[in-house]
């Protein structure tokens, strides 16, 4: 332990990374050490990434006077609750003749050397990132921050134009869905070697016996919440994921067989203004009893027309050769709009019956876990939907997401899943069998000898009986 003049000396000469457990000085390097202005930080729970935050943030503000830092969070809530009382246990050794007051209207602490940490709460203050000079910028939890693009792009990126040596650092736990802003983030903060990640394993403060509980309390070692909170996993939470028995293995270029002129083929639709209109394109085998999903299509906004709706079919119709639809179904929250695919476009669309919300994800759940469901790689959207998609926090409807709407592409397998015919056989009852009476029986046959022969013994002699021979 270090004694109070040690201590003093130190904040004296703005260094304080003694405060910091080895993990902690490995990020606290590797941020140092990058030379990118984006640095991200993926880290467990229980890793202390806030506090190590805060240490940074101090520092700089000691050892760069009139420094402006901005520290976000996702919530306004969470600087009270956390941040706040963090930079209290930071403060509490530092001498008197340095330590900075927090000017609770400005939320920020101020420095006696001019410096400046402006603490925002991104959900009440989306633009309090704003400002003509920043050095340092800190997103704690940027993985639950909403518009996390928007902010990057037209926020964070413009206030450091003139601050060419301005570091940027995302600091987070995964988020809740893959389907996020962040993990572009941190995909590209990867490649150019600008990232590091840490586990619970790498918690030193943690004996083994520990992580094992915290395992436990998150529900064991295959449980998303294990997976994501402490192995820092990109993955969706199961307990709303809208299917969670989906696996990639589904996602396949499946051959057509020699039956598929007789398959049933099938569109489905899912419309929408706002979100995304979305069409799939499939049949269904049956002779192995599994729906194929062979391409997707989608439009919206001021694109979304009745015309170039009705063109987008039609095209993609052509183009896998469904020429007999067996049943094209959609939605039916518009009505106007499949009338008028019907009489003005010759595209007759039949509106799904809907039952129970959950009702009906359950036999789509079915459906996939019985590995029936197969999705060509080229279907994008739903691929993503089916990995991805998420029911709000009450389970009561589809969440919404910035990237795939209100999960479009996956509404319509569910229509198209509740109107598929299972029971009948498109593939005729003759096919592959050959009657030829010429080849069959010789030239000598009698009639009644004939009929024996074609029909067999027993129908022969009833055939032969009502002819009267």
């Amino acid at each position: 332990m270090l004694n109070q003049q040690v201590k003093d000396e130190l904040w004296r000469r703005s260094v304080l990374t003694w405060k910091l457990h080895s993990t902690q000085k490995e990020i606290y390097k590797a941020i140092n050490d990058s030379r990118k202005s984006l640095f991200v930080a993926l880290c467990s729970r229980q890793l202390g990434k806030s506090y190590m935050m805060v240490v940074k943030a101090i520092e700089q503000a000691l050892k760069q006077p009139n420094s402006r830092i901005k520290y976000g969070t996702a919530f306004l809530s969470d600087l009270q609750e956390f941040i706040i009382p963090t930079f209290n246990l930071v403060l509490s050794d530092c001498p008197k003749w340095l330590m900075p007051r927090y000017n609770v209207q400005q939320s920020k602490f101020i420095f006696k050397n001019g410096s400046e940490i402006k603490l925002v709460g991104l959900d009440m203050k989306p633009n309090g990132l704003r400002g003509n000079t920043i050095d340092l910028i800190i997103l704690d939890e940027a993985a639950f921050i909403n518009n996390l693009k928007y902010l990057y792009d037209s926020v964070i990126v413009p206030a450091t134009i003139h601050r060419p040596k301005c570091k940027i650092l995302f600091i987070t736990t995964p988020p809740v869905s893959p389907d996020h802003d962040f993990v572009e983030f941190y995909q590209r903060a990867e490649k150019t070697g600008s990232s590091v990640k840490f586990t619970i394993f790498d918690n030193p403060l943690l004996s083994k016996e520990r992580i094992a509980e915290l395992c436990e309390e998150a529900g064991g070692a295959q449980s998303s919440t294990w997976k994501r909170e402490y192995l820092c996993e990109f993955v969706t939470d199961t307990n709303l994921a809208i299917v969670p028995e989906w696996k990639d293995s589904y996602a396949l270029e499946v051959p057509r067989d020699d039956y598929f002129k007789f398959y049933h083929k099938y569109t489905a639709l899912d419309i929408g203004s706002v979100d995304y209109t979305a069409a799939l394109f499939a049949y269904y085998d049956f002779r192995k009893g599994k729906l194929v999903i062979e391409d997707e299509s989608h439009i919206h906004g001021p694109t979304m027309t009745t015309d170039s709706l009705a063109k987008l079919i039609r095209a993609k119709e052509q183009e896998y050769g469904y020429d007999q639809i067996y049943l094209r179904i959609a939605d039916n929250n518009n009505l106007i709009l499949l009338q008028d695919l019907s009489y003005l476009h010759g595209l007759p669309f039949t509106p799904t019956s809907k039952d129970n919300l959950h009702a009906m994800i359950n036999e789509l759940r079915l459906w996939v876990s019985q590995a029936r469901i197969l999705v060509h790689p080229r279907c994008k959207m739903l691929l993503a939907n089916l990995r991805y998609g998420l029911f709000n926090k009450k389970r009561s409807e589809f969440d919404r997401s910035k990237l795939y709407g209100h999960y479009d592409h996956l509404a319509a397998l569910v229509y198209l899943v509740r109107n598929v015919n299972q029971s009948t056989n498109p593939i005729p009852a003759h096919l592959g069998y050959k009657y030829d009476v010429i080849d069959y029986v010789s030239e000598d046959s009698s009639t009644e000898q004939t009929i024996h022969k074609l029909f067999g013994p027993k129908l022969g002699r009833r055939i032969n009986a009502v002819l009267g021979m």
